[in-house]
């Protein structure tokens, strides 16, 4: 089991896409509705395994704290070679406190620059720009309805941008963080990266060909015939462009400065500035 956390639209389930691939190996291409074993952090009928109650009827904070006692249990629910797709902070709500920390789980934690995470999230949550730089801005950003009843998924704390990849950085120092770029522009360093972290042995020719098969116009094509499970309702295409730099074109400078003057020292330290 392993840990692969990211602030939304920022490239995780093309990790997962590489790794089902990277997996299945000479058995042929897979379907995009089929990835590898995930379980989804903020699924409800996990955290129903630590609380009588139905999520929606606790506070914000009382979630966090079952949230908690679940994922350092989780290894004992899950299967041993899984994936935990998590979007949540690596910290509490309103809280100084690690949510994750002292684990032997590996953790990859993927980031995108800001200034196309705004545009995708804004497309997926169909927000305007706007909205969503409001959002990615905002150090109490919560992802979803915390009062909703009968939900599959829970509401998830993000915090800012800069903050939620600090929380896991500086919080789970171990984690090995993957920039989306570096996926697009340096394939084999990236990819071959995340297979020795998570301690596979496949050869240079496996990783290549489960590159090859995990390209974007692949994932497209798939879900131009089958809707992707995952994707949300209202939008048609989940596997949208799949480029980096598309905030050029559409971001206008006061945008920008909005966004770079609030994440400048994270874009810094990222390369992204």
């Amino acid at each position: 089991m392993f840990w692969l956390a990211s602030y939304p639209k920022s490239g995780n389930t093309w990790i997962r896409v590489f790794l089902t691939n990277l997996i299945i190996g000479g058995k042929g291409t897979f379907n995009i509705n089929q990835l590898m074993k995930t379980y989804f952090a903020n699924d409800n009928q996990l955290i129903e395994h630590f609380t009588p109650f139905e999520p929606s009827e606790l506070t914000f904070q009382e979630l966090e704290n079952v949230r908690k006692r679940l994922f350092h249990q989780l290894p004992k629910l899950v299967l041993k070679e899984s994936c935990v797709k998590i979007h949540h902070a690596n910290q509490l709500f309103q809280l100084n406190e690690s949510l994750l920390s002292d684990l032997s789980q590996k953790v990859i934690y993927v980031v995108r620059n800001p200034l196309d995470v705004v545009i995708s999230l804004a497309y997926h949550q169909q927000w305007s720009i706007d909205q969503s730089i409001e959002f990615l801005n905002n150090n109490n950003a919560i992802m979803g309805n915390p009062t909703k009843l009968n939900q599959r998924m829970s509401a998830d704390f993000l915090s800012s941008w800069s903050r939620h990849y600090r929380s896991w950085k500086v919080g789970y120092p171990e984690c090995l963080v993957i920039r989306y770029e570096d996926m697009l522009e340096n394939e084999w360093i990236t990819f071959s990266s995340i297979s020795k972290y998570l301690g596979f042995s496949f050869t240079k020719g496996e990783i290549n060909e489960a590159i090859i098969k995990s390209k974007i116009g692949l994932l497209q094509k798939q879900e131009a015939k089958t809707r992707f499970k995952e994707g949300s309702i209202v939008n048609q295409n989940f596997f949208r462009k799949g480029i980096s730099g598309e905030w050029k074109s559409i971001l206008i400078p006061e945008q920008i400065e909005r966004i770079v003057s609030r994440h400048g020292l994270v874009m810094e330290e990222l390369n992204y500035l």
